[in-house]
């Protein structure tokens, strides 16, 4: 027994040194070591990189779980390893910025942004409120893809899978017809029809919601705008039809699926609310009796609990707290200094009274666990809608006035 454990170990000993003689990662079947492979790989992806006049579309999406949706980015690479950042997101995407960019070996090429760019590092700076910023990603594992000009980009953070695209165009003129489709469906809201019905599916921060099948979950995926429509982040499958990307269709408003199994019918909702909207309590015939008393209600409640004047004016829509009604406490009357306090809201669509402006409580929003005695006027706003609207051209509305369908005795107006 112990001359067998001696010959196992002896052979044992003989494979450890054999192995030793070899570089780690070498395989037989190739004809150079795992380090000059790795060499050779950073060697032509950099060439794949910096081959085309024009750059590469970048389809990037911050966050595991794509919450802010995707954006499009241009990267420009030189042989000097010096990269110019285009993004649809800056004011003014004629002017690129300029930083260096490396590619590493970490068991594949990876494309690292190895020296900072505000464009390019947008959502990955980290800030005292995120001090993991937005999820972004500045490296990328890059493999090619069996589509001839498209490389695969992994994100190191997110782990999100995303693509580089061959640009055709200059990137001036390819964010320019994506900001075109942006401009166009900003704020529109989308109806699918399924079995003569029409249902909704909402948009909110580049994320589209799609009804499930049966007993099936909803489905919430992200997408990204192109210069004809809109892309998916992933393949859905609605209704039995499985889609990726939809084009616009002008002429009838609407988004069709590449294969045309699909459409989304585009709706605009009765007013913007992405806009910042303005209640003035003691404006001149700005609001009904019952807002107002509810208001003077409020106000004396707010006065009682914290010794603090409530400002006549309140927030409504897009507000700094949030989407919803935000009103303002004034600590200190000679400053001006205060608190905010706001309810966040939904604004659905009435899909069978699209005219109507409709109002739904979501969540308390800033500083409410401190104001809940404010209360009652978010209630008499939320509780009586929907809206009849009525004011300005429709197309740009400036003064709107809201009348309750259910209280007409309830009425305010809001401007901007």
């Amino acid at each position: 027994m112990k001359t067998i454990i001696n010959k196992f170990k002896f052979c044992t000993l003989i494979l450890l040194v054999a192995f030793s003689c070899t570089e780690i990662g070498d395989d037989p079947a190739f004809n150079t070591s795992a380090s000059e492979r790795s060499s050779e790989a950073v060697t032509e992806i950099k060439a794949t990189l910096t081959e085309p006049t024009e750059g590469w579309i970048f389809e990037y999406y911050p966050h595991d779980l794509q919450i802010y949706g995707g954006y499009n980015y241009i990267l420009s690479f030189d042989d000097n390893n010096m990269v110019d950042v285009y993004s649809e997101r800056q004011a003014d995407f004629s002017i690129p910025e300029t930083s260096s960019y490396d590619i590493l070996s970490i068991g594949g090429p990876v494309l690292t942004f190895d020296t900072y760019n505000s464009v390019m590092h947008e959502f990955s700076t980290p800030s005292a409120a995120e001090y993991q910023a937005k999820g972004g990603d500045y490296e990328f594992i890059l493999s090619h893809t069996d589509v001839e000009d498209v490389l695969n980009a992994r994100g190191t953070v997110s782990d999100n899978n995303l693509k580089l695209i061959k640009l055709t165009e200059s990137p001036q003129s390819y964010l320019t017809k994506v900001k075109e489709i942006v401009d166009y469906l900003d704020g529109a809201i989308y109806a699918l029809t399924i079995d003569g019905e029409k249902v909704q599916v909402p948009a909110v921060n580049r994320n589209l919601t799609f009804p499930g099948s049966g007993t099936e979950e909803d489905i919430m995926i992200a997408f990204i705008y192109t210069p004809t429509g809109v892309k998916l982040y992933n393949s859905i499958t609605v209704d039995g039809n499985e889609i990726t990307e939809f084009t616009l269709d002008k002429d009838n408003n609407q988004l069709v699926s590449i294969d045309g199994s699909t459409i989304l019918d585009i709706l605009s909702p009765p007013l913007n609310v992405n806009q910042d909207w303005k209640i003035d309590i003691f404006g001149a015939d700005d609001v009904s009796d019952a807002v107002y008393n509810t208001f003077v209600d409020v106000y004396n409640a707010n006065g009682a609990t914290w010794g603090e004047t409530l400002s006549n004016i309140i927030s409504f829509g897009n507000t700094r707290a949030g989407t919803g009604i935000e009103m303002f406490s004034i600590a200190t009357i000679s400053t001006g200094s205060g608190y905010s306090a706001g309810y966040n809201t939904e604004f659905p669509l009435l899909i069978s009274e699209p005219s109507l402006l409709s109002i739904v409580r979501t969540t308390p929003g800033t500083n409410w666990q401190w104001y809940g005695h404010l209360d009652p006027m978010i209630a008499v706003i939320v509780d009586n809608q929907p809206y009849e609207l009525e004011g300005t051209p429709a197309e740009d509305p400036t003064v709107v006035k809201l009348t309750s369908t259910t209280d007409s005795d309830v009425w305010f107006t809001i401007r901007r």
